[in-house]
């Protein structure tokens, strides 16, 4: 059995998703499979897809969304860990999975979720890395990146990523598996590079509405959380609303002062 699968989801993005394989191609350890999930792509992607010998597993139909695609991703996966990095992302080197799997073999307990760091990069070439946090606050965001957390596979087949969210499905399994008493373990170690921004910083209502339909599912709402998750909202929508008004480069500039 391969230690990793390795999974991507693509869609009309043949620039990203050939960035991304060439990443998946460059590794050098042995003991993974690549599975493409593509949402059936009209930009030439689907030609290329087919023309790369190198991918184990490849499924082009129509999907429902991201976490349909992923769950597809999911269901075909037969490595013992799964790594989703999506079309557009990188690892952060070619001796990424052999490093993160030496410090794997080398914990004394088996963990069910790793995770670490990522490079984020922005358009003018500008870099950061955001470092991934502790779990204790997993009910109002991530403490990770999702190119940068490996999960056993035999949980994500058992749990899915639940559809009835569309922006915040990933932040749902990861809570629901702390609550169930999943070892997670972070590492300091950069995963993946990725592209700046997202689709959660774009809806923040949606975002906002989701992660209360999750505390209320998983009866750990409670009114403060629910005053900070209403104080995150403002926060995201007024930094939003800033962007569209403030010229691109200055936004630039002030990010860079910020980081």
């Amino acid at each position: 059995m391969n230690y990793f699968s390795i999974v991507t989801i693509n869609f009309n993005n043949l620039k990203g998703l050939i960035k991304t394989c060439k990443s998946v191609f460059n590794q050098q350890f042995d003991s993974f499979e690549f599975i493409v999930i593509d949402g059936n792509s009209t930009d030439g992607s689907v030609d290329y897809l087919y023309a790369q010998k190198s991918i184990d597993v490849l499924k082009i139909e129509p999907d429902f969304g991201i976490y349909d695609a992923m769950n597809k991703g999911i269901e075909l996966a037969s490595g013992k860990f799964l790594w989703f990095l999506n079309s557009g992302d990188i690892f952060e080197n070619e001796r990424t999975i052999e490093k993160i799997h030496k410090k794997i073999i080398s914990l004394q307990s088996e963990p069910s979720v790793i995770y670490g760091n990522v490079r984020a990069n922005y358009l003018d070439g500008y870099t950061r890395i955001i470092k991934a946090s502790e779990t204790g606050t997993m009910w109002k965001q991530l403490p990770f990146s999702h190119q940068s957390v490996i999960c056993l596979t035999s949980l994500y087949k058992k749990y899915c990523f639940n559809l009835k969210f569309k922006i915040i499905a990933d932040q749902a399994f990861f809570y629901n598996l702390l609550l169930d008493r999943a070892v997670f373990y972070k590492l300091n170690i950069i995963f993946a590079q990725i592209e700046a921004g997202g689709k959660s910083e774009q809806f923040p209502y949606l975002v906002f509405k989701e992660k209360i339909i999750l505390l209320k599912a998983t009866k750990t709402y409670n009114y403060f959380r629910h005053f900070k998750l209403i104080f995150s909202f403002i926060s995201r929508s007024l930094v939003l609303n800033l962007k569209k008004q403030i010229p691109s480069n200055l936004i630039m500039a002030i990010t860079k002062k910020k980081y």
